[in-house]
């Protein structure tokens, strides 16, 4: 595993970014956007939460 915090702040604005500019290029309207919005943070807040709960189990440390 690389100790890097540049590498994974690059990693998590790209992985943020993209998903916001797809939003902005689809050109929905703002309801429709908002749900789409919402469901990328969920997406997101998931993928978090299995992270954080399967990394003791693999024995990586997210300190």
């Amino acid at each position: 595993m690389i100790n890097d915090p540049g590498a994974y702040m690059a990693f998590l604005t790209i992985a943020l970014i993209l998903p916001i500019f797809a939003l902005m290029i689809r050109r929905k309207s703002p309801g429709t956007m908002l749900r789409m919005a919402l469901a990328w943070i969920a997406i997101f807040a998931v993928g978090a939460l299995l992270v954080a709960a399967l990394a003791p189990l693999l024995g990586y440390h997210l300190t």
